[in-house]
């Protein structure tokens, strides 16, 4: 078994907390801002779309922080799932669905290679720690395809961070 990667030592991996909306909806919307097909989110539409599914759990939702400033900023965040609820609308799934699912994981791009997305996958299977780990390809988005056939909310679906190439 390899070691853990050490994070910097002014990076801090938490989970979600309600205050720190803003700061994630900012994040998100500066991370997400040249991809294809993006619009900016507000804190009430990402609430909506991922806070308020029954399948989220705060605790699944990593963030990264550099606190080597006067106040801390998020790098970085790993947001990971289980099963949806056996409730509507989710009953019509079926069993499929029933399994763990790392939605997204995605660190600023000049904080990169220093193991923080290492780190942070880690507390995502960590936290899934008893079920194999589904992660999606970049052309299956994991937000808002419950809502129809619409465009994912967070703009393009490809190259959401990392390309498949750097990762081998």
């Amino acid at each position: 078994m390899s070691a853990s990667p050490v994070l910097p030592e002014q990076i801090q991996l938490r989970s979600f907390a309600p205050a720190d909306l803003d700061a994630l909806v900012a994040f998100w919307n500066r991370a997400f801002v040249d991809q294809r097909n993006f619009h900016p989110l507000t804190a009430a539409e990402f609430r909506r779309r991922v806070l308020d599914c029954p399948a989220f759990d705060p605790a699944g939702l990593i963030l990264a922080w550099r606190t080597d400033g006067a106040a801390p900023t998020l790098v970085g965040f790993a947001h990971a799932f289980r099963p949806f609820p056996k409730t509507p609308p989710y009953t019509r799934l079926g069993d499929g669905y029933r399994q763990h699912s790392l939605a997204l994981l995605y660190v600023e791009p000049e904080l990169r290679r220093q193991g923080i997305g290492s780190r942070l996958l880690q507390a995502a299977e960590g936290w899934l720690h008893y079920c194999p780990v589904y992660v999606a390809g970049f052309d299956q988005p994991c937000y808002g395809w419950l809502e129809g056939p619409s465009m994912p909310f967070f703009g393009s679906t490809q190259h959401l961070g990392m390309s498949a190439a750097e990762t081998t």
